[in-house]
């Protein structure tokens, strides 16, 4: 796929363009785009799967976060009143809410927001090979070249072996020099002017050519759900002794805990 991306001569721009541009200079080798395409390509069989000819994205990583907020939700009773009253407030019926005006609800936006900045569902971030650099008063190794070879001739197995480096998400919003108090649900700090957090250190979904192809999608499938899940049920958490943060593992995508949630529909 690589050595076809640099033979192209399409003028249409896409995530590789950039990376393309770079191995033509010189200043990227083509392994190191292979690298690159390669975990892209990891994400995207992770977010986007196919069904019969149908794609379907925001799977896993979806769920994981509806999973997460509402969690953080049931743990904050007067949070979850004040996002059970704005739904049911603007709405008359389940049938009225639609994803697009469900967007419009501010304070439902602002718990997306936080449930983001509290549990980015892709916390590990894309890696990148380190050329040698200090980071964070750290030094890092450019890593090594050499030859691994347990079965074949040493002239068959070359293998270079790199240092990769990565920024996770969830250390930087739960970093105290971007957000006050973050191990606290507080979708407040998304509503009005906040001059204490720095509130454009939370990207869940990436950015860039990088960014994830299935944000927009995402969204809508998190706004209708939850919209019409907190209008038509009250929820219960059965376990609630579960520290969700401290029984969760990140392994390139989260292993989360069980979470029991009792329905109870409501009368209208």
């Amino acid at each position: 796929m690589v050595s076809r991306r640099l033979q192209s001569e399409s003028g249409r721009h896409d995530f590789l363009t950039n990376v393309s541009e770079k191995v033509k200079s010189g200043e990227v080798s083509q392994e190191e785009m292979t690298a690159h395409a390669s975990t892209l390509g990891f994400q995207l069989h992770e977010h986007i799967q196919a069904d019969n000819g149908r794609s379907i994205a925001g799977g896993e990583t979806v769920a994981t976060f509806l999973a997460a907020v509402t969690f953080f939700l049931l743990k904050n009773p007067a949070t979850y009143l004040k996002l059970q009253h704005e739904i049911r407030s603007n709405y008359s019926s389940l049938n009225e809410i639609t994803a697009m005006s469900a967007q419009q609800l501010p304070y439902l936006q602002a718990v997306i927001s936080e449930g983001l900045r509290m549990y980015p569902p892709g916390s590990q971030g894309f890696p990148r090979t380190c050329p040698g650099s200090t980071i964070d008063g750290h030094w890092v190794p450019k890593g090594v070249s050499f030859i691994q070879s347990n079965l074949l001739p040493a002239s068959l197995t070359s293998y270079n072996q790199k240092t990769e480096v990565y920024t996770s998400a969830w250390t930087v919003t739960h970093d105290e020099h971007n957000f006050h108090r973050p191990y606290d649900f507080l979708p407040e700090r998304w509503i009005g002017t906040n001059r204490v957090d720095n509130l454009e250190a939370s990207q869940p979904f990436s950015l860039g050519p990088r960014g994830c192809l299935g944000k927009n999608f995402a969204f809508v499938e998190i706004n209708l759900i939850l919209a019409k899940m907190h209008y038509a049920y009250n929820l219960h958490l059965i376990n609630e002794d579960l520290d969700w943060l401290k029984q969760s593992h990140m392994h390139v995508m989260w292993w989360k805990p069980s979470l029991n949630i009792r329905f109870e529909r409501v009368t209208r």
